[in-house]
């Protein structure tokens, strides 16, 4: 059995680690070696109203906080998750398969998310960009997305937090780990300002029946925009086969929401797929812990089943398998992997990457132009960031604005910035299209072995 920190598998209520009176007891699996990590309990609505009392106990101390004493926990906070970021993120990739140096970035977001909150709070920005859903000055019951945990939980807690409110957080039963083990960072916050409990989704549906509870802030669930891309005719195909297969496969490709389509123009269609074919056929995967793989498992055998479903139904609609398609065991590893796997539709209506499919999965669709690229993103009723590969982007540019006016043009994120995008996007969503012009390699891209190692406390 893996070993896990014994303060991993508690609870915290009223500031400190107690064990959940319950005695069901529900396993937290590795993914990819399907061995229990530990055990966590799934806490009961008694247990949750004890919380929420805890919670009520600290509030009115917390909220006549001043805002600079607020701020300054906060900032301690980040910088705690920041010292603890190796141990944390070795935690994040065993429980959820997300690889190293991604579960690296994770938790460097999630620190940015206090940071952040912190220097709001300072400055003097009572609204906090991107809380106005939330709640301040109450107790609030934070039900966290299975999709990324620790970030849902850092993005939400920060900023319930700053803006004066009290916390009951429940964590997904499936990955929770992180999340309690991160929680302990929050040492120097008062006592039942922030308390953390495993519940099953029966206690979740209803929390606004449990005393002691003002506000229920949910998960967010699925991203309000998609990723789309274009490669054009003149793009340097080894810069976009390695940009592109690195977009879409971040987190084996399992953002909700997220576009399956990579779009290319017809005249360069063969070359580009001979390349990507290659290029994905040799990434690592196996082992999300260590440091050369770049591929880990899915999340859940759910998961595994609603990918292959997916694949199924996209060949049945007229899609072309090039690669994979199948479960398999890298390594001879058991858990839940699926092969990287591209499918070529040559439709021009999109019809096969209309689905979604949140796992390691390429649909590589060739367009006439950039235009009709984006037109199926209006079809589908979302907002894109639109990642452009191209050596002389002004003419796809003009035929962007023509399509889709009031675009944006940027350059590529950092890591840790396109991380908290993704969240945030789920908060606000985008009432225009964003162009990320891509000219370069990233130091994030693929293969991750080559990639430069990032100091502790870059946010």
């Amino acid at each position: 059995m893996e070993s896990a920190s014994a303060k991993t598998a508690e609870i915290l209520i009223d500031g400190a680690w107690v064990r959940a009176g319950t005695a069901l007891q529900r396993a937290v699996i590795n993914p990819a070696t399907l061995v229990p990590i530990c055990s966590v309990p799934e806490c009961s609505a008694e247990e949750v109203a004890a919380a929420a009392g805890a919670a009520r106990r600290s509030l009115s101390g917390w909220a006549s906080r001043s805002a600079v004493d607020r701020a300054a926990l906060l900032e301690q906070a980040g910088r705690e998750i920041l010292r603890e970021t190796a141990q944390l993120a070795d935690l994040h990739a065993r429980e959820t398969g997300q690889v190293c140096c991604e579960s690296l970035d994770a938790v460097r977001a999630a620190a940015a998310y206090f940071r952040k909150a912190a220097q709001s709070l300072a400055a003097g920005n009572a609204s906090l960009s991107g809380s106005k859903a939330l709640c301040g000055g109450c107790v609030a019951a934070v039900v966290i997305s299975p999709e990324y945990p620790l970030l849902d939980w850092a993005h939400a807690a920060s900023r319930l937090l700053a803006l004066g409110s009290t916390l009951v957080c429940m964590p997904p039963l499936g990955s929770p780990l992180t999340i309690l083990a991160a929680a302990a960072c929050l040492d120097a916050l008062p006592a039942g300002v922030i308390n953390v409990l495993t519940v099953s989704e029966d206690v979740t549906h209803i929390l606004n029946q449990i005393p002691g509870i003002d506000h229920v802030a949910a998960g967010r669930g699925a991203a309000h925009s998609t990723d789309a891309v274009f490669i054009s005719e003149t793009a340097d195909l080894d810069l976009a086969v390695a940009g592109a297969a690195s977009l879409r496969l971040f987190h084996s490709g399992q953002r909700r929401g997220q576009s399956t389509c990579i779009h290319v123009a017809q005249a360069i269609a063969d070359p580009f797929t001979d390349r990507l074919h290659e290029f994905i056929a040799f990434l690592e995967a196996g082992d999300p812990c260590k440091r050369g793989t770049d591929l880990g498992p899915l999340t859940s055998l759910a998961t595994l089943t609603r990918v292959e479903d997916a694949v199924g139904r996209a060949l049945r609609q007229g899609a072309r398998l090039k690669l994979g398609g199948r479960r398999y065991q890298p390594w001879g590893l058991p858990g839940y992997f699926f092969q990287p796997t591209i499918l070529i539709d040559r439709s021009e209506h999109g019809s096969a990457g209309d689905d979604c499919i949140a796992g390691p999965v390429v649909i590589l669709s060739p367009v006439r132009d950039i235009a009709v690229a984006i037109s199926h993103g209006h079809r589908r009723g979302v907002r894109s960031v639109l990642a452009l590969f191209a050596r002389d982007p002004a003419v796809q540019l003009r035929a962007v604005e023509a399509a889709a006016p009031g675009v944006r043009t940027r350059e590529p994120l950092r890591a840790v910035e396109r991380i908290c995008e993704r969240i945030e996007q789920r908060v606000s969503g985008m009432d225009h299209l964003v162009v990320e012009l891509i000219a370069s390699r990233q130091p994030d891209w693929f293969p991750y072995h080559r990639r430069p190692p990032q100091p502790a406390g870059d946010t």
